[in-house]
């Protein structure tokens, strides 16, 4: 799990980082074009760390309910400063949070991996049951082992399989009555330029164990955020699908 600090660093850039508007724009434009017209939709989000993908949808789907939790207090205590509908808990206990069949959309951003592999099936099972039938489950997970660096301890990833392929998480979902709608790796224009980073700090924590741990998510100079920003808005609309990134992004459709 992710230090307070690493909490309080998000929570001060997660509505103004490129990387984070980006994920938002992702996950609105895939409930936007992929959920069936709803009356009062519900959506969950399981993992919410501080809230800023709740309180990014709040302002922009009307008539939405939307509710999350998380394993952090700290995290919770900045959702509801923020008016949010967030409470304390965990993936391996998410059955007694909701009643089965209550979402049209559950979303869990960035922590999946923290779940071993038999924890992993057990919370996509609970997720189905969670979801209403032709509900949406919309994920970022983290990907490629190659992409693997200081970013990842400095948030609880202590080792590069806990990263994913597409093809590795779609063997995860048989049998469990969902279909993949679509995905995409992401950043993909920036995907050589972060390899190479991290593939410095790798090279760096192996002939220097005391290099300092400490996350990615520190807001860039202005000028840079925006042209970042802007670069993987164009990758959006450049290509339907993409090969390479750091991120996979996946929306799956309960049967």
């Amino acid at each position: 799990m992710p230090t307070l600090r690493e909490y309080e660093k998000l929570a001060d850039v997660e509505n103004k980082h490129w990387w984070f508007r980006i994920l938002h724009l992702l996950v609105y434009r895939e409930i936007r074009n992929s959920l069936p017209p709803v009356e009062n939709p519900r959506i969950l989000d399981a993992g919410c760390g501080t809230g800023g993908m709740m309180h990014y949808l709040k302002n922009r789907l009307d008539a939405t309910i939307i509710e999350g939790y998380d394993i952090s207090e700290a995290a919770v205590e900045y959702c509801k400063s923020k008016g949010l509908n967030a409470q304390l808990g965990s993936h391996v206990q998410i059955e007694s949070i909701a009643k089965s069949n209550k979402y049209d959309v559950v979303i869990c951003n960035d922590s999946f991996y923290y779940l071993t592999d038999s924890e992993q099936k057990k919370f996509l099972m609970d997720l189905y049951s969670l979801l209403k039938p032709g509900g949406l489950l919309i994920m970022n997970l983290i990907a490629f082992r190659c992409m693997a660096g200081i970013h990842d301890l400095s948030v609880g990833i202590y080792s590069s399989d806990q990263r994913t392929s597409l093809k590795e998480f779609r063997s995860k979902l048989k049998g469990l009555g969902f279909n993949i709608s679509s995905s995409r790796y992401w950043p993909f224009l920036l995907s050589p330029v972060i390899f190479l980073i991290r593939l410095k700090q790798r090279i760096s924590l192996k002939w220097n164990p005391d290099t300092v741990i400490e996350s990615d998510i520190d807001l860039p100079m202005k000028f840079i955020n925006l042209l970042l920003y802007r670069l993987t808005s164009l990758e959006l609309k450049l290509f339907k699908s993409t090969f390479f990134g750091s991120s996979l992004f996946v929306s799956l459709k309960r049967i």
